[in-house]
């Protein structure tokens, strides 16, 4: 996952990136300020939720 913050209408500056473990499927809960990512099992993890706080 990578995450930017829009400087203006053309540009972008990278924050961060992180692993998902695959994770595909994600939400945001903007009143919670909680970025959820779900990711399957896979042979070196157990399914999971992936809970990051936002600010």
């Amino acid at each position: 996952m990578s995450v930017y913050h829009q400087d203006d209408p053309d540009h972008y500056m990278l924050l961060t990136q992180f692993g998902t473990n695959g994770g595909k499927t994600s939400t945001l809960d903007a009143s919670l300020r909680k970025f959820y990512i779900a990711h399957t099992k896979t042979a070196e993890d157990n399914a999971a939720l992936q809970v990051y706080s936002v600010s």
